[in-house]
C-alpha cells in the first residue's frame, strides 16, 4: 500500500521525460470536499498531479508506467501508524491522457475522486499519489490535505 506518502518530496518538470525518468510528484488540491452527487455534503475531492524531471523546470507527460492516487482517513501529521486508506484509484499511462491539462507550469493531470460508500469520519483527509515506471521504479508525492464538512 501507499503508507510511506508522507516520506516523500514534491515539485514541479518538457513533453516527456527525456531519458524517461520521473523524479519528483507534485498532488495539488481543493482545500475543501466537493459535494458531487447534487445530495447535501461532500463526497469527494479534486486533485491535480504533476510530474517533475531533473532535466526540466517544466511538469512532463507521463506516457509509460502507471500512477496511483490515494484517499487517507486522516493526516499523517503526529502520527506513528498511517492514516486507514478511505479509497485507491489506479490509472494506466493511456488512461492519463483523459485527464491531461497544460498549463504555465507544463503538463498535468486533473481528476475528480469520489470516496463512495467508504465515508470519511475525521474531519481532514488526505491525498497521496505513487508513479510506478515500467521497470518497477516508484516515486511517491507528498500527501495534500482537504477539510470535510459534515453531512
Amino acid at each position: 500500500m501507499l503508507a510511506t506518502l508522507s516520506a516523500c518530496k514534491s515539485a514541479a518538470g518538457p513533453k516527456t521525460a527525456p531519458d524517461g525518468r520521473i523524479a519528483q510528484l507534485n498532488v495539488i488540491t481543493v482545500p475543501v470536499a466537493l459535494d458531487l452527487d447534487g445530495k447535501a455534503g461532500p463526497d469527494g475531492i479534486a486533485v491535480k498531479l504533476y510530474a517533475a524531471s531533473e532535466r526540466s523546470p517544466k511538469a512532463i507527460r507521463l506516457r509509460e508506467g502507471k500512477v496511483e492516487l490515494v484517499i487517507f482517513n486522516g493526516t499523517f501529521q503526529n502520527r506513528t501508524n498511517p492514516p486507514a486508506i478511505l479509497r485507491t484509484f489506479t490509472y494506466e499511462a493511456k488512461e492519463l491522457r483523459l485527464h491531461e491539462l497544460n498549463s504555465g507550469i507544463g503538463w498535468g493531470y486533473e481528476f475528480t475522486l469520489p470516496w463512495g460508500t467508504n465515508l470519511p469520519t475525521q474531519r481532514l483527509i488526505s491525498v497521496g499519489a505513487r508513479y510506478t515506471s515500467p521497470d518497477g521504479r516508484s516515486i511517491v508525492s507528498r500527501t495534500s490535505s482537504v477539510t470535510v464538512l459534515n453531512k
